[in-house]
């Protein structure tokens, strides 16, 4: 489980980091990499990403949201490299999702327990599915950069104060 290990309580050891950035950043722009010849050839194409909203605000994991947020940024620029090209980049931010991320990530008990939730309703699969082609079936002369989806539930900000003590 390399999403959410810790790098302040030592859970996220050396090969976790390595495969979140190889998972989250590496994989994502060799696959891109590859495309981009035939979608250049083709006049045009488009990339999605799913991120998430871990990689635009500070959140549980400093690993899982370095490696989101490495992939943020790659598809900000990303989009600069192919203007011209008619190539479409977008990323999709999804929040808290029905998925196995909380079951499978190396979290403390703490953090595991605090992360699943009751009573509220999350997002699903097919949620971020429609995101997806909402920005595919943009006109062709529209890049929709950035959806940042979340459950109606779900608010990402405010300040938290934790008590030093030391």
């Amino acid at each position: 489980g390399i999403e959410n290990g810790s790098v302040v309580d030592g859970g996220a050891g050396d090969d976790d980091i390595r495969d979140a950035i190889d998972i989250n950043v590496i994989a994502p722009l060799q696959l891109i990499r590859a495309a981009l010849p035939q979608m250049i050839a083709a006049g045009g194409g488009h990339i999605i990403s799913i991120g998430s909203i871990s990689g635009l605000y500070p959140l549980v994991s400093a690993l899982y949201s370095a490696s989101k947020g490495g992939m943020r940024r790659a598809m900000q620029t990303l989009r600069v490299e192919v203007r011209g090209t008619g190539i479409r980049v977008s990323e999709i931010a999804p929040g808290r999702t029905e998925t196995e991320l909380v079951d499978a990530a190396n979290l403390a008990a703490a953090d595991r327990e605090r992360m699943r939730v009751s009573g509220v309703e999350i997002l699903a699969p097919d949620d971020v599915a429609a995101a997806v082609a909402f920005a595919l079936d943009a006109p062709l002369h529209v890049n929709i950069g950035l959806i940042e989806l979340t459950p109606t539930e779900q608010a990402i900000g405010g300040a938290t104060f934790t008590p030093y003590r030391g």
